[in-house]
């Protein structure tokens, strides 16, 4: 008797264990799946930036006559708005501004690299206007 006890406290609490690992593996699937969401949605996003940035290239190089090497410079300059060539946008927090000169500067620095003046650390608005976050919602919409 007291061995069929045992044993039936001991199926008890694998039948517990069975149904809090169900309820794991369900949540586990819910996860997953937001997760296969937020990626389909960022490809989608990503796609739609690519054909942007494509048909004002060549709307830059057809109309405008800009050449190659130009865009590369200007690409390079927004590269290193942060202070970091690392072909990222710089974040808004990170990038300090010269409120003389309009140039970006590292924030590590208190004094403007090209002009000398004192920095603020207020965000230049053509960052804040295409920051990493609002941008491809943007466009997107438009697709």
């Amino acid at each position: 008797m007291f061995w069929n006890l045992q044993q039936q406290a001991e199926i008890e609490s694998n039948t517990r264990d069975i149904s809090t690992n169900r309820g794991d593996m369900r949540w586990n699937d819910r996860k997953i799946t937001n997760m296969k969401y937020q990626v389909d949605l960022l490809t989608n996003q990503t796609d739609a930036m690519m054909v942007a940035c494509q048909a004002m290239w060549e709307v830059l190089r057809d109309d405008a006559k800009i050449g190659e090497e130009k865009l590369l410079k200007k690409i390079e300059e927004v590269d290193l708005r942060d202070g970091k060539k690392d072909g990222k946008m710089p974040k808004i927090k990170d990038a300090a501004h010269c409120i003389k000169c309009q140039r970006p500067n590292n924030p590590r620095h208190n004094i403007c690299l090209y002009c000398g003046e004192q920095l603020s650390k207020a965000p230049d608005p053509h960052v804040l206007m295409f920051s990493a976050s609002s941008a491809p919602f943007t466009l997107a919409a438009h697709f």
